[in-house]
């Protein structure tokens, strides 16, 4: 059965709730006012939930300055260097 949590009550016991899920003890629903807002599972359950998907989850968010490569790494690279030159072109134009 998932257990089912309020955020606050989630803030307030997160790092046993974290040992909990990741020791196999299955997901926790997070809610705000009465509705899941957030979902806390395992890394286990994660992949399993991803192959069940049969892709990657295709939404990412990332941090100004953090880069993640999806796929063919040579070509993430490549890809990387491009948006870096560009990146130090447009720099030095501005200066």
């Amino acid at each position: 059965m998932t257990m089912k949590l309020g955020k606050s009550q989630a803030r307030a016991q997160f790092l046993p709730l974290v040992e909990q899920v990741a020791a196999g003890g299955g997901p926790v629903e997070i809610t705000d006012r009465g509705k899941v807002a957030a979902v806390l599972l395992g890394h286990d359950d994660y992949l399993q939930l991803l192959a069940r998907a049969g892709a990657p989850l295709t939404q990412t968010r990332s941090a100004v300055g953090c880069l993640e490569i999806l796929g063919d790494l040579e070509q993430g690279s490549r890809e990387i260097g491009r948006r870096m030159r560009e990146s130090l072109i447009r720099t030095a134009e501005e200066l």
